[in-house]
């Protein structure tokens, strides 16, 4: 059997550090084992502020196993067969194993019974094999049952002392072990499996009888007696699955082969698909080290599948395995697990953009993305818009379509880049002929843009119905408003066509088209006015997120427009829609704090939202922090910082500067059309409201 790799357990770290928790070196020193050993852990792992360092991981485990520590005991037992951090010593390290396997840790036991089977640091014995493969078969080990099965298929263990044999040798069967198969052949020939696990069985048999072994020939010779052979016959036109030479490679131990008939079974490869199947060989060519089989294995056990349920830290375990072997796309996902917190790591943003830089540079498409996007929002790293183009443009360039959506985003706004609309055109039609209805979108938007370089393009109106007809929400959204008031080069306003592509949206949840529902509803406009079903459209927008909408709800329930007033309901609604960063609702919620409406009267928490809003660049709340600056009313006083700011907003809208200090209107402000802004209530502060279409954002799902 393959060689059993370290199960070494994980723990939940908090954040990085340097060096090793104080703390924790401390209890070490003082002899508390649990301490030894989580020591021990960050060493082995490099983990917890310290690099890897098999040695002192070594050391640690072996001061918590002598007191007793089982799975240090474990652990370190496979260190010293493994010669990991030790000179290699068998011996040593079955008698570590034998101590933990000894205190009822399963996977203990079945490595135990594994070394008695192969005699490795101890005397062959399958009998002791056998003994102790049960004991781990019954305390839950996911890999005895099989092997135990094995053994009996085998005739290396007598069933007789084993009440449950018949139930090892099962799971050796619907494993499809070619013995296994056989021997419960005798009893229910046709029962077992299908016909192309008969074939294997078959070949199996007919291989090992050709080389003399007795015992398969008796097996064959019973397969024809019950009518096995008959069944063989019948299919005997018919080729296996897999075919004859991976098969054999890979029952003969060989990870390459075992890999590919995992991928056989888990793809549905000339096989019919088996989970199970798949798993069983992946770990087998994992046990022996085979990076890309590591991998694999490891996201089947984060998945859950061939297994009754996800297991996130052995996934994690065999994930760090083939990432240290240089694996890349273990790399990025072991990355996925640190961003996640998943497995007992992080979250930590850190450790997962050092993975992922690890397998960027590897050149795998993937992790390139995920760095680049990090990059770009700065997370786990510093910001750095260049950067993150760079590594877009190097997933682009490999075909990753979401690197390429991306990519096109930055050329298209100029972040991180010269902003190039016929560059940003390049990156979305790549990306539109892999079938991404988000590109094709894009590509509309960008050819109607007017300040663009490539406005009036004649195609503008085909990516958006394209990209429409594929159910991409945002572009039905569009099309609709298009279609509602029509284009002088294109084609005449369509109601109906415009309300099919707006209803379709909004059936689909986008909060724009709903709210923009809403609003045509409660102002009759292309259709016959009807509040109710405006209000059903507005709290519908809300209820799913939609800030604008949430924003337009609390507004009437300050009011009493259309609701009972109700200024704590408004408050929370402009809360919910402030988190997501809408500036007028961040402002709105400023003015609540301010003036004590639906919310305890406080000038310090007022200024909080002013200021996040300000920051914004929303210029209602630039006067705000304007003014409480000047007057030192939740802000330290400072009129040099409240003049700043104030000319700060008159550089956008100089007549609300004059609005809201009480001076006169010059004549060309009178001209300002009401139109617009949109007012929120006088009582909860003057803001100007959103324009008649909300925009829709850009760019990859980053997935």
């Amino acid at each position: 059997m393959a060689r059993k790799k370290n199960r070494r357990k994980k723990r939940k770290k908090p954040g990085s550090r340097c060096g090793p928790d104080p703390k924790l070196v401390y209890l070490a020193r003082r002899g508390v084992a649990e301490a030894q050993y989580s020591l021990a852990s960050d060493y082995h792992g490099g983990e917890g502020g310290v690099k890897q360092d098999l040695r002192e991981a070594a050391r640690w485990y072996r001061a918590a196993a002598e007191q007793g520590h089982v799975v240090s005991q474990f652990l370190y037992g496979l260190m010293c067969r493994d010669g990991e951090g030790v000179e290699p010593d068998p011996a040593e390290g079955v008698k570590w194993i034998r101590a933990a396997a000894e205190q009822g840790e399963a996977a203990a036991q079945e490595c135990l019974a594994e070394a008695y089977h192969e005699g490795e640091g101890v005397e062959q014995s399958d009998e002791e094999a056998a003994r102790w493969y049960r004991m781990a078969a019954r305390g839950g080990d996911p890999y005895a049952p099989m092997a135990l099965g094995m053994m009996y298929a085998d005739g290396d263990a007598d069933m007789d002392d084993d009440p449950d044999a018949e139930r090892w040798l099962e799971v050796a069967a619907e494993r499809a072990y070619p013995p296994a198969l056989a021997m419960l052949g005798r009893a229910e020939p046709v029962r077992r499996g299908s016909a192309v696990h008969l074939l294997e069985a078959g070949v199996r048999l007919r291989e090992m009888a050709d080389r003399g072994d007795d015992r398969a020939r008796e097996l064959l010779e019973e397969m024809e007696r019950t009518g096995v052979t008959s069944a063989l016959i019948r299919v005997s036109g018919r080729k296996p699955g897999l075919n004859d030479r991976a098969l054999r490679a890979a029952w003969g131990g060989d990870p390459g082969a075992q890999f590919h008939v995992a991928l056989a079974y888990y793809n549905a490869e000339g096989v019919e698909k088996d989970a199970a199947e798949a798993l069983r060989w992946f770990r087998a060519a994992a046990r022996q080290g085979h990076a890309p089989s590591q991998n694999n294995f490891a996201a089947m056990c984060r998945n859950g599948e061939g297994l009754p349920h996800p297991d996130l830290e052995e996934a994690t375990r065999w994930f760090r395995l083939a990432a240290d072997r240089g694996e890349p796309i273990a790399r990025n996902n072991l990355a996925d697990m640190y961003e996640r917190g998943e497995g007992g790591l992080g979250p930590d943003a850190e450790k997962a953009a050092e993975w992922r830089r690890r397998a960027a540079e590897q050149g795998w498409p993937r992790a390139q993305f995920k760095l680049g996007m990090a990059y770009m929002e700065g997370v786990g790293v510093r910001r750095d818009e260049a950067e993150a183009v760079g590594w877009l443009r190097a997933a682009a360039e490999q075909g990753y379509l979401d690197a390429q959506v991306n990519l096109g985003v930055a050329y298209s706004d100029g972040t991180g880049v010269e902003r190039d609309d016929i560059e940003a055109a390049k990156w979305y039609l790549l990306a539109a002929e892999q079938g991404c209805s988000e590109a094709d979108y894009n590509l509309g938007v960008m050819f109607a843009d007017e300040e663009g370089d490539l406005y009036d393009h004649p195609d503008r109106f085909k990516w958006l119905r394209v990209a429409a007809e594929d159910g991409y929400e945002w572009a039905q959204y569009q099309l609709g408003l298009y279609c509602a008031y029509g284009d002088e080069d294109e084609f005449e306003p369509d109601l109906d066509e415009a309300m099919k592509w707006l209803l379709r949206a909004a059936e689909q949840g986008l909060g724009a088209a709903e709210h923009r529902l809403a609003d045509m509803y409660w102002d009759g406009e292309f259709v016959p006015q009807d509040r109710k079903t405006a209000m059903e459209w507005l709290r519908r927008a809300s209820d799913g997120g939609w800030p604008p909408a949430q924003t337009d709800l609390a507004t009437r329930y300050m009011e009493g427009d259309a609701v009972e007033t109700d200024a704590k309901e408004a408050a929370r609604l402009f809360s919910a829609a402030a988190e997501s960063g809408f500036p007028l609702a961040v402002h709105a919620l400023g003015c609540c704090h301010r003036d004590g409406k639906g919310l305890p009267q406080d000038d310090a928490e007022a200024a909080k939202w002013f200021l996040r809003a300000a920051e914004a660049g929303f210029p209602p709340s630039q006067v705000m922090v304007g003014v409480m600056y000047t007057l030192g009313e939740g802000l330290p006083k400072h009129p040099e910082e409240g003049e700043r700011w104030l000319r700060e907003a008159a550089a956008v809208d100089s007549a609300l500067v004059r609005q809201v200090l009480g001076l006169p209107r010059e004549a060309e402000e009178d001209r300002m059309e009401e139109e617009d802004w949109k007012a929120v209530d006088m009582e909860v502060g003057d803001a100007p409201g959103l324009p008649d279409g909300a925009a829709a954002g850009k760019g990859g799902n980053g997935s």
